[in-house]
């Protein structure tokens, strides 16, 4: 049994002394390529910086078309709701004319003294009167509300239009800077870590102001606004409605 175990003892030492070097070569080229990959990108940042600063032009560019057309995608959308909107409502404000219009008239022909006539007359002029009413307030919400939204986008858009402009300044004159170092033989590395640093430091200024930019919560409050206006205006109406009907029933008594 003694033997057996020195034995394993043994193997497993043998083992060790084979497996742990090759752990340790194994390690330590990898170290040494990745040092070497980075030093390789920091000493030939300087090569060819001009080329690339293109290409990473052409890519803020190519971000600032994708969002004009964004932002044309948004406003036609905006546009078309609009109309679809204000399509709609004429629509059942006719079908209201119509059908007010044959209860006028069948409240006339019951009217067959001039009392009741007078009556009819004062009815029809006080609820036509209340709906005009009722209408240019709910148009007034309407367009107050539409205003505030397209004041807030314009607000927006200019925000956002600045923030894209310091963005492309602070990134041109990080490369200037860069670009005049690599010419002055300042160190790759040194170049790079400023570059990097500089670019770094306008992103977030950018992410700060586009986050800063008031949005859902600005439109909600709009929406809220509109939406008491609107119902202040239709229970106004039914109030004066209400007591129109009731005047007029005085003229035409309910028969015993």
């Amino acid at each position: 049994m003694n033997n057996n175990f020195y034995k394993k003892l043994g193997m497993i030492a043998l083992l060790g002394a084979i497996i742990v070097p090759q752990l340790t070569f194994a390690a330590g080229p990898f170290e040494k390529r990745r040092e070497q990959k980075i030093n390789k990108n920091e000493v030939q940042f300087c090569t060819g910086l001009t080329n690339r600063a293109n290409g990473w032009m052409n890519t803020i560019n190519e971000k600032n078309v994708k969002i004009d057309l964004r932002r044309n995608e948004q406003l036609n959308k905006k546009t078309q709701n609009r109309s679809d909107r204000d399509t709609k409502i004429e629509q059942h404000r006719d079908g209201w004319d119509n059908n007010r219009g044959d209860r006028f008239e069948k409240l006339e022909a019951k009217a067959t003294t001039d009392a009741q006539k007078a009556a009819v007359a004062e009815f029809k002029s006080t609820v036509t009167t209340a709906i005009s009413t009722r209408r240019s307030a709910i148009d007034s919400a309407i367009s107050t509300f539409r205003s505030g939204v397209d004041a807030l986008n314009t607000s927006n858009k200019t925000a956002i239009d600045a923030a894209i402009t310091n963005f492309k300044t602070a990134y041109q004159a990080a490369l200037t800077k860069a670009t005049a170092d690599c010419a002055a033989g300042v160190d790759s590395k040194t170049v790079k870590a400023t570059f990097e640093s500089s670019i770094k430091a306008a992103h977030e200024t950018f992410k700060a102001t586009k986050e800063s930019i008031v949005k859902k919560t600005a439109i909600e409050a709009l929406g809220a606004t509109r939406k008491a206006a609107v119902t202040k205006a239709v229970e106004d109406f039914k109030t004066v409605l209400q007591a129109a009907q009731q005047k007029l029933q005085l003229a035409f008594p309910k028969q015993q």
